[in-house]
């Protein structure tokens, strides 16, 4: 049926094809980009993610915000989670731990000014991290609470600085090293190591977690860490 087309006909018909073939493809790239989880809708424009993103970006140009996805989800509080601590509200001393916690540089307070995250704790002689714990402490639904609110469960674990963008929701970033299950062995600090960049959110208000995980980054320890001393 082809063959008894005009050279015209023939022209036109294969554009025709190529345009659908063309469309097929958009439309298949788009869908597999919506079925991939990014980082939440908006928070991309936001100026504390931008100076965040931006940091890692110096010091690693491949890192894009595209690179996330979704890889876990769950609840804050829950039944099975004993770690937190319940109270009758003592705002004269939380005002008074917050206002001495000012000046600690790793302590992020909430902009309603009663809550607050303690997320890098050094012992006094060797500056190892002295747990993989995220510590919180604020007023919520007019009760105290208290604990760690993340625990890292792995072995190489770094917070970076959390940042909140309201009372109700922060982000906690956190590097670990990538260990692969048929090559267990612990990477060396001092080589060329894979380091995973996860970005936590905690949405207080509707006690939910999610977790993003960007691309691999190959690089060696140090500039891991001095770009989260980068403070």
């Amino acid at each position: 049926m082809f063959a008894t087309f005009s050279k015209k006909a023939k022209i036109s018909l294969v554009a025709l094809c190529l345009l659908v073939i063309a469309g097929a493809a958009t439309n298949y790239s788009r869908s597999l980009r919506a079925n991939n989880a990014k980082l939440p809708e908006g928070l991309t424009d936001e100026p504390k993610y931008l100076k965040w993103i931006d940091k890692w970006q110096d010091r690693f140009p491949q890192l894009e915000s595209d690179y996330f996805k979704k890889v876990d989800d769950g609840e804050i509080i829950s039944s099975t989670n004993p770690r937190y601590t319940f109270s009758e509200p003592n705002l004269e001393a939380l005002f008074a731990e917050i206002e001495l916690r000012k000046t600690d540089k790793y302590t992020v307070i909430s902009p309603d000014k009663e809550q607050f995250l303690t997320f890098r704790n050094w012992s006094t002689e060797t500056k190892e991290a002295t747990s993989s714990y995220v510590y919180y402490r604020g007023m919520r639904d007019n009760k105290e609470l208290s604990g760690p609110i993340y625990v890292c469960r792995k072995t190489d674990c770094y917070f970076d600085r959390p940042f909140f963008l309201t009372p109700d929701l922060f982000y906690l970033p956190e590097v670990q090293l990538k260990v692969y299950p048929d090559n267990p062995t612990r990477c060396e600090q001092e080589g060329l190591c894979s380091y995973e960049l996860f970005l936590h959110e905690f949405n207080l208000k509707t006690n939910k977690r999610n977790t993003f995980v960007s691309s691999q980054l190959l690089t060696d320890f140090s500039e891991v860490e001095e770009t989260l001393e980068d403070l």
